[in-house]
């Protein structure tokens, strides 16, 4: 069987990376998330392709809760390719984007 060519494993790769999104180091969650941004971007039906892996954009948001600064900064470029899409954003937004991106905001009064 040609695998590489064979539609049915054709996002066999996204999905690899989307998974390594769970793995306990904060350098493998932070390059997963910066792999997956350009997938994100220019991959054909990006929006279906993002929602097709179950329970990747509600990872995707508890990743908002680390604390590693470079994992926080490579989700947030990943949060950014997503919420291009509205259906996505809606998604997101249901899962407390919002609120944990308010939390990662520091203000300063002198």
């Amino acid at each position: 069987m040609d695998i590489i060519n064979d539609p049915e494993h054709r996002l066999d790769g996204v999905r690899l990376l989307w998974s390594l999104l769970k793995h306990p180091s904060d350098m493998i969650k932070r390059n997963a998330c910066l792999a997956l941004v350009p997938c994100i971007r220019h991959a054909k039906d990006s929006p279906e392709m993002v929602r097709a892996f179950v329970g990747g954009l509600e990872l995707t948001v508890s990743l908002l809760e680390s604390k590693d600064t470079e994992v926080l900064s490579a989700v947030c470029a990943m949060i950014a390719e997503i919420a291009t899409d509205p259906e996505n954003l809606g998604i997101l937004t249901d899962h407390g984007v919002v609120r944990k991106l308010a939390t990662l905001v520091e203000t300063v009064t002198y």
